[in-house]
């Protein structure tokens, strides 16, 4: 059989745009094979090895791709579409610090090439380097104002970083060149929801389910806006809550009425996108709330994944005996979630009866990720989708799985709702009722959870001994920092009221100007919301709350920006106390504050959340700083300020006692006894 001869440069070249053609056209299985028969003939031409990676880039063979890239780049390193096409399947093969390489030498020969420095933006956010990838956006729609794309990612990308203020404008600049675009109106919304913007975000959720009535995250979005990040008092509350109830019963009514089977079905992108994260927040007992939305969540992803809906039979015996028990989270990384209940488990937890397996949901790392990565025997790194993630687990056949927390990660939100073990529990990372059916256990704390905290959980409540955590103490370096450089007096009664802003609630608000009117040189340290809205709001309520007691807030409140961890334990080492938050407790933060030596004043609420500080100094033999009543509080706090010496030796106390919070042996071995009961009663099921 004669073989081809080559054909002359020009009908190359004639055939090369063919194939281009056929590609553009998506007639790939027809430019497959004529590019073959070039590159037989003609060898690794550049363009022939880029059409053959388009080509596979279009049928999704990204590693083919890859190797088609390598050579056309070899044969023409200057063609920035070359560079280009292997960003992008390095992008898609989640290998996104070489893709940005790879863009950065397309960029290196063409820099005003606008397109790629947004692919590389996409990159730098895939892998948490969120400030970078705003310089990205930021530079493409300095350049080109009518970019959509780049102003919905710099959207996206400020609310990722908690940018609202910056959100809010970007978005705004976005609906104003496609203002039929639902998604745009969708993200103003949760970037005004998040400056505590109530009003105006249901506003934006309304108009982007009038766009598009299949947004299912605005539909979502729509009904947790009514809760609220600081109310401007009492009545405020109520007048939300209520809002919120009916607003969930208008949603239930959506998705669960009999014509809505598919719309059901469809929902998968609202489960966690919004979660109702600040509904605890409100001071009330959410049992019946939670059980409402807990149960149309789990519907919706029963529609999704039929096949994941019933409990799992309990996992036969094998060669190894030891009980699998699965941690799943977005939070292994420095993180209270990670710091408080699930290191000390981890750690404590005994081998020769348990194996760990850690799911981490999210893609974020630092160094304690890589702690929890080598603490636990089996270790996967996100991000995944939810069915990947589910079929994994699955596969890894565990006979219980925890969920620290349920209501803050979205991915953690849908996989809890669905049923992947036979033991499902949360925790208090979040301290609240999941609400979900689909969860059978809370693990809590026996010197938090008041004699009726069953009341407050749909989950079997379990006490587990003491704090229920065996808390490891953080390691800090502080700093040099001043009590000027902070805008504290030198010779003030400091006390620290460093929790989130959300945690104080109105009711309590006379509570820090009864203090001053007794001690006139008392300041009270807070710290920023990520939204300057919503910290403004707060100091409006602390302006009123002094003036009733003919006080100024100014002269006793010093409001400071978010700090890094070791800012922060500088700060909290340059007080004198600190304040219990009434109705949600401190926790992670009472620890760091006694770490330093820090006197505490702590308040036994009424539910476990309310009860954190008040546990911990029980359980250090402090309960004589723990307040019942109000009146005892202010009573604490007055006398800690006016006797020095009372608070020189509360915070000697402090230093030699703290260590009886830290590495509880009693809790891990509750904890083992209550998974090894659990999985027994599973089998009896």
């Amino acid at each position: 059989m004669p073989s081809r001869s080559k054909a002359a440069p020009a009908d190359v070249e004639r055939q090369l745009d063919r194939v281009a053609r056929l590609v553009r056209a998506r007639r790939t299985p027809e430019a497959r094979r004529l590019c073959q028969d070039l590159l037989k003939i003609h060898g690794d031409r550049p363009r022939a090895c880029h059409l053959m990676a388009v080509t596979d880039l279009f049928e999704g063979n990204h590693h083919d791709a890859l190797q088609w890239l390598g050579r056309a780049i070899d044969g023409d390193p200057r063609n920035v579409a070359y560079h280009c096409d292997h960003g992008m399947a390095l992008a898609r093969l989640n290998r996104h610090a070489e893709a940005i390489d790879a863009f950065q030498r397309a960029l290196d020969i063409r820099p005003d090439l606008l397109e790629v420095h947004f692919q590389a933006g996409q990159s730098l956010r895939a892998l948490h380097r969120e400030a970078e990838a705003m310089t990205a956006f930021r530079h493409i729609v300095r350049l080109r104002p009518d970019a959509f794309d780049a102003w919905m990612a710099l959207a996206e990308t400020s609310i990722g970083l908690k940018q609202f203020e910056d959100a809010v404008a970007a978005c705004q600049s976005a609906v104003a060149l496609r203002p039929q675009m639902a998604h745009g109106h969708y993200l103003l919304g949760i970037g005004l929801y998040n400056q505590n913007r109530t009003d105006d975000a249901v506003a934006a959720f309304d108009r982007a389910i009038a766009l598009e009535p299949a947004h299912h995250p605005a539909r979502f979005a729509r009904c947790l806006a009514r809760l609220q990040i600081v109310y401007a008092d009492g009545a405020e509350i109520d007048r939300r809550r209520a809002e919120y109830a009916a607003a969930l019963d208008e949603l239930r009514s959506t998705y669960l009425s009999g014509s809505s089977s598919r719309m059901l079905a469809g929902a998968l992108d609202a489960v966690g996108a919004m979660q109702p994260y600040y509904l605890p927040y409100q001071g009330e007992n959410d049992r019946e709330l939670q059980g409402r939305y807990g149960d149309l969540v789990v519907r919706i992803m029963a529609a999704a994944f039929p096949q994941w809906q019933d409990r799992p039979i309990s996992p036969a015996s094998r060669v190894d005996r030891r009980l699998r028990v699965g941690f799943v989270s977005g939070h292994f990384h420095t993180h209270s979630v990670w710091k408080m209940p699930v290191k000390g488990w981890l750690e404590g937890l005994d081998r020769g009866r348990f194996v760990t397996h850690g799911y981490y949901t999210q893609g974020y790392r630092d160094p304690a990720t890589d702690e929890a990565a080598a603490r636990f025997e089996h270790f996967v790194h996100g991000p995944r989708t939810v069915a990947e993630w589910a079929q994994l687990i699955r596969r890894d056949d565990p006979h219980v799985l925890i969920y620290p927390e349920i209501g803050m990660d979205p991915t953690v939100a849908a996989l809890a709702a669905l049923r992947l073990a036979p033991v499902q529990c949360s925790s208090w990372g979040h301290p609240e009722t999941s609400g979900y059916p689909t969860v059978d256990y809370f693990l809590g704390s026996d010197l938090m959870e008041p004699a009726d905290a069953d009341t407050q959980y749909t989950e079997t409540l379990v006490r587990l001994p003491n704090l229920s955590v065996a808390y490891e103490p953080v390691a800090v370096r502080l700093l040099a920092t001043t009590r000027r450089d902070l805008g504290l007096g030198d010779h003030a009664v400091v006390f620290a009221a460093v929790q989130n802003l959300a945690k104080y609630l109105p009711a309590y608000d006379q509570v820090f100007p009864r203090i001053a009117r007794e001690v006139e040189n008392a300041q009270f340290l807070f710290v920023e919301n990520a939204s300057a809205i919503v910290t403004a709001a707060f100091q409006n309520r602390m302006q009123a709350a002094f003036a009733d007691d003919g006080l100024e807030w100014q002269r006793h409140c010093v409001v400071v920006p978010r700090m890094s961890m070791d800012a922060f334990a500088t700060a909290l080492s340059l007080c004198d106390g600190f304040l219990d938050s009434i109705g949600w407790s401190g926790c992670n933060t009472t620890m760091e504050a006694l770490n330093v030596g820090v006197p505490v004043i702590g308040y036994a609420g009424w539910s476990g959340r309310g009860r954190h500080t008040a546990a911990i100094l029980n359980m250090i033999g402090m309960d004589d700083l723990v307040a019942h009543s109000v009146d005892d509080y202010v009573a604490l706090a007055i006398r800690m300020a006016k006797d020095p010496q009372w608070r020189q030796d509360v915070a000697k106390r402090v230093i030699e006692r703290r260590e009886r919070a830290y590495r509880d042996p009693a809790c891990i071995r509750g904890l083992e006894d209550f998974l090894e009961n659990a999985v027994a009663r599973s089998l009896r099921r």
